[in-house]
């Protein structure tokens, strides 16, 4: 089953050291903060420690903007749809 889903009508979640925010599109089990799995969208606001999530295997995704890379040298593949899988 697709759902449709409108940007900014998804829940906004502000980062704690306030680099960004997350709008979460599903997760499993629903509404949880220990979720089995998540997708979301992310926006990057500022440069800032990578938040840990133990457990979590994730995989991002560059969706537009220019290119980023994290502090210990991991970039997502060069372009649009660049993606780069972490752990935690």
């Amino acid at each position: 089953m697709r759902t449709r889903f409108r940007y900014a009508n998804l829940p906004v979640s502000r980062w704690r050291n306030g680099g960004g925010e997350t709008r979460e599109i599903v997760s499993y089990p629903p509404g949880e903060a220990d979720f089995a799995w998540r997708a979301s969208i992310a926006t990057l606001a500022r440069d800032g420690a990578f938040s840990r999530f133990p457990g979590v295997d994730r995989v991002i995704t560059l969706l537009r903007g220019g290119e980023w890379r994290l502090a210990n040298g991991y970039a997502p593949r060069k372009g649009y749809g660049g993606w780069m899988r972490r752990r935690g």
